[in-house]
């Protein structure tokens, strides 16, 4: 008789949850459902072309740009062991992430607030914003999306241990999935040093908790000796300065880093405020209007946190704190290249932001479940006031302009075809002899030729032989430099030779076309001193 009873209860309790999920699914999905046509660029090149060229140990343990980088490296390994230079298939897998991730944040925001309505406008809210972009629409930052992705999960198993019993095993994967996030991202490492903090104010009876808070503590204060043990690993095995050194010498600038901390915590906020209208805080930059909105929403905030419970404010303290952490390691790693001239670019940077605007739309939904406790809304007028917004959201970010970078793929294709030509100007059997070229895609950062030779690089990422139509293709470089590093690479020895030493006819290419894009910014890269992973 009783669970006859219940079972009605338990079917009208799903349905609005299971809708509220579907919906902000659906809108997350539809806003950057147009990722799976991004093609590669920039570092992505250099990162595949160290995937054939170097061995795999170099390759996973290489902490480029300064980050962590083994678990990042793993999936990026694995991807073009599976899917070659594919790219459409490394970004299904990235907007598979994207939802998942909504999904585990859905989750989280249901399990503190107990409201469907707010649950599906945050995760909906996060998952649509359109500053993820900078995230989700460049590979090589596919790090920070897995490192949120994982860090969510650790924090939606903390805040349920908090209601019920968790699997004896639980606190160890999720040690090992905050390690997994600490190697797949720089804001992995902010995030496992702040989830004992965040979990000692979750969790409403610590002394209970005990060995878990003990081992999250343990692995927060391990994440120091760890990443200069990799760094240093590194440069013993391969050479070169650890990145760790110019990190300890950046540490000088900390004005500059205090500076841009507070920058992209203001940052973060204006993009959560504005939602799908996420261009007017670009707009808006570092002025009056943005500092009103960002007192007005402080204001809100604390005026929840003065009148709210003490449940409550621990909360949002937990979700400040991760916030906190993640800006503050970002600010660290790239605090020394900010400037009063480039700082406003520089806190508006989408890929610093995925996972301190999920921090942030936490704290937010929280804020927004307390208002409502405190003047309640019918439901019928919140599932009104929802659908309005959802459907404001896709009216305004559903087939906005995207960058793809179509430029890059249609460089590819063209230094492919003419090596196909190349290949077809001479008799079958004979050596090929192309001239080397640099390839703009790739980006400043490689500009040298000797970390990503040109179109030589190209073409191993693309063909894993060096044979083409019967015809052995060799890339002739007057580059010394270039010649000599390709000669120690898995892939290129062989395949670059002097320009001098070449006997025989060369083919040279004809002249770049001039590609008509749509929806695309100019190939050039961005200035040295706010390249994606810029060393000083």
């Amino acid at each position: 008789m009783a669970t006859t009873a219940q079972q009605p209860v338990t079917e009208q309790a799903w349905r609005p949850d299971a809708a509220g999920l579907a919906l902000a699914l659906a809108v997350a999905a539809a806003v950057y459902f147009p990722i799976t046509r991004n093609y590669f660029a920039y570092d992505d090149f250099g990162h595949l072309y160290h995937i054939v060229n170097w061995s795999p140990m170099q390759f996973l343990l290489n902490p480029h740009g300064g980050h962590l980088l083994f678990t990042r490296n793993a999936v990026f390994l694995l991807s073009y062991e599976l899917f070659g230079a594919n790219a459409a298939a490394y970004f299904w897998i990235v907007f598979g992430t994207h939802l998942a991730t909504v999904y585990v944040l859905y989750r989280i925001v249901r399990e503190l607030t107990d409201s469907t309505h707010v649950a599906c406008f945050g995760a909906a809210l996060w998952g649509s914003l359109p500053v993820q972009e900078g995230t989700l629409g460049w590979y090589s930052v596919y790090g920070h999306a897995l490192a949120t992705a994982l860090t969510l999960l650790v924090l939606l198993g903390i805040v349920r241990l908090a209601r019920r019993p968790a699997p004896l095993f639980a606190p160890l994967a999720w040690m090992l999935l905050l390690l997994a996030a600490a190697t797949s991202f720089g804001v992995g490492i902010g995030a496992t040093c702040a989830m004992p903090i965040v979990a000692l104010l979750l969790l409403p009876a610590p002394r209970a908790h005990l060995p878990l808070l003990i081992g999250l503590s343990a692995l927060a204060l391990a994440m120091r000796p760890l990443y200069f043990a990799l760094q240093q690993l590194y440069a013993q095995l391969y050479g070169g300065l650890a990145a760790s050194f110019y990190l300890v010498l950046g540490l000088g600038y900390w004005p500059q880093h205090v500076r841009f901390f507070f920058g992209l915590l203001a940052y973060g906020i204006l993009a959560v405020v504005f939602g799908p209208f996420g261009q007017m805080a670009e707009r808006l930059g570092i002025g009056t209007g943005s500092l009103a909105v960002i007192l007005a929403y402080c204001a809100i905030a604390i005026g929840v946190w003065v009148g709210g419970s003490g449940m409550v404010r621990r909360r949002m303290l937990a979700s400040l704190t991760l916030a906190a952490a993640v800006y503050a390691v970002i600010a660290v790693g790239r605090g020394m290249f900010v400037t009063p001239a480039n700082i406003e670019r520089a806190m508006a940077s989408p890929r610093y932001h995925y996972l301190g605007t999920a921090a942030l739309t936490l704290l937010t939904c929280l804020v927004l479940a307390e208002l409502g406790r405190r003047w309640p809304v019918p439901a019928r007028g919140k599932t009104a006031l929802l659908m309005t917004w959802a459907a404001l959201t896709l009216f305004v970010t559903v087939g906005r302009p995207m960058q793809h970078y179509d430029r890059a793929r249609n460089e590819t294709a063209w230094v492919l075809r003419e090596v196909q030509r190349a290949a077809g100007s001479v008799p079958r059997g004979r050596d090929v002899y192309i001239e080397n070229h640099p390839f703009e895609a790739a980006g400043s950062l490689y500009a040298d030729g000797v970390e990503f030779p040109g179109w030589a690089a190209v073409f191993a990422i693309n063909s894993s032989s060096n044979t083409v139509a019967g015809r052995q293709v060799h890339f002739a470089d007057a580059e010394p430099k270039t010649v000599a590093a390709a000669a120690l690479g898995r892939r290129t020895a062989g395949l670059i030779v002097p320009l001098q030493d070449v006997q025989g006819t060369i083919y040279r290419p004809r002249e770049r076309p001039r590609y008509v894009v749509r929806n695309d910014a100019p190939a050039a890269a961005p200035p040295a001193d706010m390249q994606p992973h810029a060393q000083p």
